[in-house]
């Protein structure tokens, strides 16, 4: 009896779309890689005054939440963390219901509480904050960008 033969199934070759102008006009096009980017940008109001404090190094981190309004009067809340002179000017002149617009990188974190159970979050690490209009406890003086 001899052996059974068989070739390997094999496909055709998928068919590759033609790229967009905008898509040719990319960096990741032209060098032919992909690229990831991690920005992130949210306009809402602050849900509480912002909370201080200072790492080791003595380094203001400010840590805010924010309420974004989403479609159909769905409300994302999302934590805000900003550090050095950026946190320290929102601890100072930032408070409850003030409008401010964040752009940043999204982050992920995971702890164990003191329970021992597991936590995880995600949080967004500011890299500019623009204070808008609006809001409880509005100041007269804002800092210069």
């Amino acid at each position: 009896m001899r052996p059974d033969r068989r070739m390997p199934a094999t496909q055709p070759p998928a068919k590759q779309e033609t790229p967009t102008s905008d898509q040719r006009e990319s960096p990741a096009f032209r060098c032919g890689e992909e690229v990831n980017v991690n920005q992130i940008g949210l306009t809402g109001r602050l849900t509480r005054d912002p909370e201080m404090r200072a790492t080791r190094a003595g380094d203001d981190v400010c840590a805010m939440r924010l309420a974004v309004d989403g479609p159909e009067e769905n409300t994302v809340f999302v934590d805000v963390t900003a550090f050095h002179q950026l946190g320290g000017n929102c601890g100072e002149y930032l408070s409850k219901g003030r409008a401010v617009a964040v752009s940043g990188r999204l982050a992920y974190s995971e702890w164990e509480d003191p329970e021992g159970q597991r936590r995880s979050k995600h949080e967004v690490i500011a890299q500019a904050i623009d204070f808008l209009g609006g809001g409880r406890g509005d100041h007269d003086e804002e800092p210069e960008s």
